[in-house]
């Protein structure tokens, strides 16, 4: 037989359970910013170095050398590869998040006006492995699909 919960114990659990609510708001909040930091990057690539063609012919070269230099200043996360899903994911979402909730919440760009302040808007329920998976579906309404239902479902990457 358990003993009864003390009131040093219901204490305890209520505050565990706030400090738990809030880790899992940092970590969705920090990867949303980094979804966003990634489309961002995409964007830098094709827009700036590609003047907003689909591939630049010098595009690994310019890749490469970018990749050189992030990861020397950076880390891992940056390589040639990475940077290649970066550029498919502004390609693939050029406006963000296709759901019709989060693209009601969009600010508006007028024309082809590229502010620096525009940040897409994604869900917070996925990650950046939820993001490239999607890139890979080439039909942009599946692709659409597939990203409300794992939002709104909750599916993990598998």
């Amino acid at each position: 037989m358990e003993a009864p919960q003390t009131h040093d114990d219901q204490l305890y659990e209520r505050v565990a359970q706030i400090l738990e609510q809030a880790r899992s708001q940092v970590a969705r909040t920090v990867n949303t910013a980094m979804v966003q930091a990634y489309w961002l990057i995409g964007r830098e690539i094709v827009e700036v170095e590609q003047a907003g063609e689909r591939r630049a012919g010098y595009g690994d070269e310019v890749l490469q050398r970018l990749s050189e230099r992030l990861q020397r200043a950076f880390a891992k996360g940056f390589s040639v590869q990475n940077l290649r899903s970066m550029r498919q994911f502004f390609l693939a979402f050029p406006s963000g998040s296709m759901l019709p909730e989060i693209r009601q919440s969009l600010p508006g760009e007028s024309g082809t006006e590229r502010s620096v302040k525009h940040r897409p808007t994604f869900p917070p329920a996925l990650s950046w492995t939820h993001y490239v998976t999607l890139i890979r579906v080439a039909n942009p309404e599946a692709r659409a699909f597939y990203e409300l239902e794992a939002a709104r479902e909750h599916w993990s990457v598998r």
